[in-house]
C-alpha cells in the first residue's frame, strides 16, 4: 500500500458518511482513521437516529430546502446498503403539515 490522497478522520456519522462517497471516486486513494476499536463509537454513538425534516424551518429559506433534500438522502443510501429505515413520523411534522 502507498500514500493515500484522502484520510478521513473519525469513523462517526460525517466521517463514514465522507469515507462513503470519496469510496465512489476510484481515482483516489483513501483511509479513515479512527481511534475507538469500531466505528460511531464516538459522539455519533449518542445519536437518537431521529432523521431531521425541518418541520421548524422558516419556509422558504435555505436551511428549509437543504434539510429537506437532505432529509430523503438517508432513506436512499439505506435502501441501497440493505439497512432497515422506518418512517414512522413526528407529532410536530404531522401537525404543520395539516391544512
Amino acid at each position: 500500500m502507498g500514500p493515500y490522497d484522502v484520510t478521513v478522520v473519525g469513523a462517526g456519522v460525517a466521517g463514514s458518511a465522507i469515507a462513503r462517497e470519496l469510496a465512489r471516486h476510484p481515482h483516489l486513494r483513501g483511509a479513515p482513521a479512527e481511534a475507538q476499536d469500531d466505528v460511531g463509537q464516538g459522539t455519533a454513538k449518542a445519536d437518537t437516529a431521529i432523521l431531521h425534516t425541518g418541520f421548524d424551518a422558516r419556509p422558504g429559506t435555505l436551511e428549509a430546502r437543504l434539510v429537506r433534500e437532505g432529509s430523503r438522502l438517508p432513506a436512499a443510501c439505506a435502501a441501497g446498503s440493505g439497512i432497515p429505515v422506518e418512517p414512522v413520523g413526528a407529532l410536530p411534522e404531522r401537525l404543520v403539515s395539516r391544512p
